[in-house]
């Protein structure tokens, strides 16, 4: 959580709900981390998860998701039910602030 520069990744959920580690799968700037929805995409469908929940982190510690994290989290949704996968929600981290969004329009407190 606390990174000078931008990560994102994902959380893989077995069918007993249990979390798995977090697998990260890119890293970036100060204010921003390109992630390509192929590799990752790739990556999530390689663990061959029941359920997922995608994550990174805002080094400023403004959890609240940009216009580009919503557009990312809606395409995931819909990549995911294609997938028959679960999908859990999205988090933001901050070094002391979490949220945690379950579609790309909706803002929740995050759980850890």
């Amino acid at each position: 959580r606390i990174s000078k520069r931008e990560w994102f990744g994902f959380i893989p959920v077995n069918a007993n709900g249990n979390r798995g580690e977090i697998h990260v799968i890119a890293h970036g700037g100060t204010h921003h981390v390109e992630i390509d929805p192929a590799h990752l995409f790739y990556e999530i469908l390689r663990c061959k998860p029941h359920g997922i929940y995608l994550i990174h982190n805002h080094p400023s510690d403004d959890v609240r998701p940009s216009l580009t994290d919503r557009i990312l989290t809606s395409r995931s949704e819909t990549l995911t039910r294609e997938f028959n996968i679960e999908f859990k929600g999205h988090y933001i981290v901050g070094p002391t602030k979490i949220i945690l969004f379950r579609n790309a329009f909706e803002e929740v407190p995050g759980d850890w």
